[in-house]
């Protein structure tokens, strides 16, 4: 559904079928139980105006608690990438894991090496779209999954050299997070600038600006390997912290998007007016 600038999704109830396809309807009873946490297992219904229930969530929301509501020793073996939603959901409210959550995500995080890098692209550009990414990542370095989603950033936030980076790394994401819930940034080249500023060194001296501007294309896609997002948006990213040197771009340094068309045939009408026999 589209509403000018705003997407609301809308999804059905699913079922708890156990066939492969996780999208057999049901009811709102049987939905309830696919949830991962039980502050996400809430419902709301607009005509009426009140929260329906049907796991003690609300509890949990008054308690600033997050626990999981399928049993932990299936739920991070089912989908390792709960364990990211449970830490993102920690740093963008403000509560926290349970015990028994919290020992459950260090127990099965190596779990997580068995996600794509087409998930964790989504999942960490997500987290630095949220606001929120200074405490989230935070969170995500205390329970090291990070060297699962950012190994090289996460190798020198953790190094003996830590110093140098970490303080300025997160100084980058803090000011992010400012810009994100004051003017609502939403430039993915933006986020991975603020991902990888702190790394990144500009020589003193260089032979042409195309060329810096490779080099430094080449150092944002080693240090955010293996997460892959569009080869334009890490361009941007390029654009950001050269203007933040006081560099001024090459020319043409974004590639445009091609846009494909696809000839149409104009649709035809029959005009059964045309086809009455003349009386």
């Amino acid at each position: 559904m589209y509403y000018p600038n705003k997407i609301i999704e809308v999804s059905t109830f699913r079922s708890q079928s156990e066939d492969n396809d996780n999208n057999v309807y049901g009811k709102i009873e049987d939905d309830v139980k696919r949830r991962d946490f039980t502050i996400n297992a809430l419902y709301y219904d607009p005509q009426k105006e009140y929260i329906i229930d049907f796991i003690d969530g609300w509890k949990d929301v008054q308690h600033k608690k997050i626990r999981s509501l399928i049993p932990l020793s299936r739920t991070f073996i089912e989908d390792p990438v709960r364990m990211i939603r449970a830490l993102k959901y920690s740093g963008t409210t403000g509560f926290t894991l349970t015990y028994k959550l919290g020992r459950s995500i260090k127990k099965y995080r190596n779990e997580l090496k068995r996600c794509s890098p087409s998930r964790m692209t989504e999942e960490v550009l997500k987290i630095v779209a949220t606001g929120y990414a200074n405490p989230v990542f935070k969170l995500l370095i205390k329970y090291n999954l990070l060297c699962f989603m950012l190994p090289e950033i996460d190798s020198l936030l953790s190094g003996k050299r830590k110093s140098e980076h970490i303080d300025i790394f997160f100084q980058d994401l803090d000011s992010l997070d400012k810009e994100v819930r004051r003017k609502g940034e939403k430039r993915k080249g933006r986020h991975i600038a603020a991902l990888v500023s702190s790394f990144i060194t500009f020589p003193d001296e260089y032979e042409n600006t195309s060329d810096l501007f490779r080099e430094i294309f080449k150092d944002i896609k080693r240090l955010i390997n293996p997460i892959t997002p569009p080869n334009q948006e890490v361009e941007m990213a390029v654009v950001k912290l050269f203007r933040k040197e006081g560099i001024i771009p090459p020319k043409n340094a974004i590639r445009k998007t091609k846009v494909k068309f696809e000839k149409k045939h104009p649709r035809k009408h029959y005009d059964k007016n045309r086809h009455q026999r003349k009386r």
